[in-house]
């Protein structure tokens, strides 16, 4: 994926983009504090999609470790927020274990970290896939 926004960054003439590989479960110093803003679009079941990927419903899924690594990168990402920055923290899951349970559980360990925003679409609402998004805010 790296290469395809290298790609669409040259086309539109963005010059501020460095990508980079990395595992997001696995907390890397040189971030740290570094960030306005981080993006989690969390791993996730995607129950909220599966009107249209119905082998979703086939496949078996190991809900407590998804969630265990969800967790994870959400502590790493929060890592690299600076003071006043954001996290968007986005699944494309209607499971509340995958969405506003994760947040709940962060919030109650970070109070340094504020929701700002959450919403919760199920597949019936807007004629839409299912997905929830939630906006944090580090106040100090």
């Amino acid at each position: 994926r790296c290469e395809l926004i290298d790609k669409n960054a040259i086309r539109l003439g963005i010059d501020i983009i460095k990508t980079k590989v990395n595992d997001a479960s696995v907390e890397n110093s040189e971030f740290v504090d570094s960030f306005d803003k981080v993006l989690i679009d969390a791993p996730c079941s995607g129950l909220g999609v599966i009107a249209k990927k119905p082998d979703i419903k086939w496949s078996e899924k190991d809900f407590e470790g998804l969630c265990e690594l969800q967790y994870k990168i959400l502590e790493n990402g929060s890592k690299y927020v600076k003071k006043g920055g954001n996290i968007v923290y986005s699944t494309c899951t209607i499971n509340k274990d995958e969405n506003a349970n994760q947040i709940s559980k962060f919030l109650l360990k970070h109070q340094e970290f504020e929701k700002i925003l959450e919403k919760q679409i199920l597949p019936t609402d807007y004629h839409s896939d299912g997905f929830y998004i939630c906006k944090l805010r580090r106040k100090h």
